[in-house]
């Protein structure tokens, strides 16, 4: 009879039973799955990092939003109140230049 331990275990069967188990367990270090259906063996590519061409575009139009200069409030409430008071005018001429001169600049880039 196989002795039992304090804490309900078969002493000697535990050992011949994990010795078995460890006889069963091959330990095969080729990796099967980098075997083509002929037997060649395929080299692994490394690991890393490959930005999309949508992460690059991302990325670059968040650069050119981080070059915008910061909004000035203050100015922005000043001409928010020359509106509203109605002693604001417009120089259509300087605005048109502007414009003509923002969408040359973007066009360029």
């Amino acid at each position: 009879m196989v002795p039992v331990s304090q804490k309900g275990k078969l002493n000697g069967l535990n050992q011949v039973l994990t010795k078995k188990r460890a006889e069963k367990v091959q330990t095969n270090k080729e990796n099967p799955y980098l075997k083509t259906q002929d037997g060649k063996e395929i080299k692994a590519k490394q690991d890393g990092f490959v930005q999309s061409a949508k992460s690059s575009e991302v990325s670059s139009i968040k650069e050119k939003i981080d070059q915008l200069p910061d909004v000035d409030l203050e100015r922005v409430e000043k001409l928010r109140q020359m509106i509203k008071d109605g002693s604001y005018i417009a120089d259509s001429q300087k605005t048109a230049e502007n414009l003509l001169a923002t969408s040359i600049k973007v066009d360029e880039e």
